[in-house]
């Protein structure tokens, strides 16, 4: 699936960023190539610059030879990963299957333990919310409702009461649009 592609991973110095460039190093090895872009990092280091400035296109085998000293092809170790998520099926699929974990801590991902992945749940309430109930996904929606199980959790989204009452109005919708439990 992102064999021979370019693929741009934008946030790729945060902890998903992370793991997703070394998944996709082990499950795609001939990659064209991975470009990281870290929007805030950029601003702060470089104001002004613009995207076309900052992409660094290197091919691969300008790669090999400025860095054949170091430059270390992957082993068999890596290769049998590779292998392994490959027949998986996943990327066939066209879909990458994550944990739902906390990439830095390995523990499960909960409310209120990190500010940006509440600000994150309230972003997709809101956006599924906005949406035909017949059309949002159930498992999707199933973990939006798991994460506002409790809304008197200290959440991040909690401090902005206009946003607050945006997203718990979210939640609401997403609640009556979902199936009866059985």
């Amino acid at each position: 699936m992102l064999n021979d592609k370019s693929i741009l991973v934008t946030g790729g110095t945060g902890s998903f960023g992370k793991k997703f460039i070394a998944t996709v190093l082990a499950d795609f090895p001939t990659a064209r190539r991975i470009v990281i872009y870290s929007r805030d990092e950029l601003k702060q280091s470089r104001p002004g610059v613009t995207r076309r400035r900052f992409v660094y296109n290197l091919s691969r085998a300008a790669y090999r030879a400025e860095w054949k000293d170091r430059y270390r092809a992957p082993g068999i170790g890596t290769r049998l990963l590779a292998a392994q998520g490959r027949g998986s099926g996943a990327h066939r699929a066209g879909r990458m299957s994550l944990p739902d974990r906390n990439l830095d801590t390995g523990r499960p991902s909960a409310p209120a333990e990190y500010r940006l992945a509440d600000q994150a749940w309230a972003r997709l309430a809101r956006t599924l919310a906005a949406r035909d109930p017949a059309a949002v996904d159930a498992g999707i929606r199933d973990g939006v409702l798991e994460f506002y199980r409790d809304p008197s959790l200290p959440l991040a989204t909690r401090k902005d009461r206009k946003a607050w009452a945006r997203t718990l109005a979210a939640v609401d919708k997403l609640k009556r649009g979902a199936p009866p439990a059985r």
